[in-house]
């Protein structure tokens, strides 16, 4: 991945050193600096915009990203299954007669799991009110999500899962959820606060005082 990013860094100051004409200009998706773009391992297609002073070309530096379907405005970039059980990455150069702008891929093998765009275990610390967390889970299988807490409960939604959280105890608590997909897991962890112990309220306080005041003049002027 940070070679990705050095060689896409390194593009962006070669294109901002280069001698450029005022009226030349190129636009990709709406972007003169290019753009990234972070798959996951299923066969995809990229349809990419393109605004061009004059007539551009496409280059990819990988065989499992292919050109297709160009136009004077438009391309496509059609992106193979990844199974090969290693991260890939690649760069596409768009340019025209003075312009360039480049297209940074990194794409996930198979099997993958990942929460919150994370791959590993993680945490969240909640108050003791009633909470949800928000997990986006993506998988490049079937996945399920199992809470052996009863004060969690787990609500799949379109794009992953919402962990509903029951209000907090006197005592803090934590409970742990896991993620599967085949042979991978990523636990989430729930620590939840303790529910605070309130101090006593105004007029609760000053009802106390009356009554102990009141106790002191009796005593003062009892026989």
């Amino acid at each position: 991945m940070k070679k990705l990013f050095s060689i896409l860094s390194f593009l962006t100051i070669a294109i901002s050193l280069s001698a450029q004409s005022a009226d030349s200009f190129l636009r990709i998706n709406g972007s003169e600096d290019g753009f990234f773009a972070d798959l996951a391992c299923r066969d995809t297609l990229i349809t990419v915009n393109v605004e061009s002073s004059d007539d551009y070309s496409v280059t990819t530096t990988s065989s499992w990203c292919v050109v297709e379907n160009k136009t004077r405005t438009s391309f496509d970039l059609v992106i193979g299954y990844n199974d090969s059980g290693k991260q890939r990455d690649c760069i596409i150069r768009v340019s025209n007669s003075e312009r360039m702008a480049p297209i940074a891929l990194s794409q996930m093998s198979a099997p993958f799991l990942r929460v919150n765009h994370r791959t590993g275990a993680m945490t969240y610390g909640v108050e003791a009110d009633p909470v949800t967390v928000l997990l986006d889970i993506e998988s490049s299988s079937e996945y399920t999500v199992v809470s052996p807490e009863a004060w969690i409960r787990a609500v799949k939604t379109e794009s992953g899962c919402e962990l509903v959280i029951d209000p907090g105890m006197k005592n803090s608590r934590e409970g742990t959820v896991i993620v599967a997909s085949g042979d991978l897991q990523i636990p989430v962890t729930i620590i939840q606060k303790a529910v605070s112990k309130k101090s006593p309220s105004l007029f609760v306080k000053l009802a106390s005082l009356i009554v102990f005041c009141g106790w002191g003049v009796f005593a003062v002027v009892a026989p």
